[in-house]
């Protein structure tokens, strides 16, 4: 418990780096599919699971045995982080790297894993690793095997779950990424600017769709209340009738407006 009190003190530097992590969720998925072929050719899927703070001593405790930890350095934040498999995924890999079917996905031993077996996920693992580097490296994070011990101290760590599925069963890998080294990905993709000599970028882009939200209103309620909420029941909201809201795309503000009716149908009038 004291290391998820720990992390919970970084507050908004906390949250900023798991929104950071779940916006790069395609891009890790992918990455587990280029490393891992046979997943297609079974016609397996890869699934993100979410991402969540912990401590770096509760992740590194939290992988079941058997599993494989595939320790490494991020630069340039010079903190250290891991790549994860569970039994169940191991057991995935040797069968799907190793030319099985799916028929006999090997039965693990409890415990440690077998030196040939250690070597297998080394290999297999650093190639998961090189695929995670080159999403990273294009917004300034360089990721590199460490040979050392992890720390187990209470520093903060961002944990992203994937999914994989492939012949009837499922294995998890998860990646785990210092706070720190989350959070210069993050700020670098936000710095990244159009160069002058990619004009016709804007024109490429024009046509892509993007989401808008417009927030009508948040309330807090106990618990006890929301559980007597029946059809017919009112939510009372803060903003109030021709009250002002905030237009956003991907999270980031954008406009404000005025809510109104036209046609029948809500529609939010820009002001500013």
């Amino acid at each position: 418990m004291t290391g998820l009190l720990e992390v919970s003190n970084g507050g908004e530097r906390v949250r900023r780096a798991i929104a950071a992590a779940e916006e790069s969720s395609p891009a890790l998925t992918a990455a587990v599919r280029r490393a891992i072929p046979f997943i297609a050719k079974r016609s397996g899927e890869v699934f993100f699971e979410g991402a969540h703070a912990v401590s770096m001593h509760e992740a590194v405790r939290g992988m079941e045995s058997p599993g494989y930890v595939l320790p490494f350095r991020a630069k340039p934040s010079d903190s250290l982080g891991f790549i994860g498999f569970d039994g169940p995924a191991i057991a995935l890999l040797l069968d799907g790297m190793l030319g099985g079917g799916g028929e006999g996905i090997p039965t693990l031993t409890a415990g440690r894993l077998s030196p040939a077996q250690q070597a297998f996920m080394a290999r297999v693992g650093g190639g998961v690793l090189a695929a995670y580097a080159d999403v990273l490296r294009p917004v300034g994070v360089e990721i590199s095997k460490f040979d050392g011990e992890l720390g187990t101290d209470n520093v903060s760590a961002i944990v992203s779950a994937t999914e994989v599925h492939a012949s009837g069963y499922m294995g998890k890998i998860i990646f785990v990424l210092g706070t720190s080294a989350a959070l210069a990905a993050a700020k670098s993709e936000q710095e990244e600017e159009v160069k002058p000599g990619d004009a016709a970028i804007p024109g490429i882009l024009g046509n892509v769709e993007v989401e808008l939200a417009a927030e009508l209103g948040r309330t807090r309620m106990a618990l006890r209340d929301v559980a007597k909420l029946t059809v017919g029941s009112t939510i009372l909201v803060e903003t109030a009738l021709g009250g002002r809201v905030t237009v956003r795309a991907a999270g980031k503000a954008l406009f404000t407006g005025e809510p109104s009716q036209e046609e029948g149908r809500v529609v939010i009038r820009i002001k500013e």
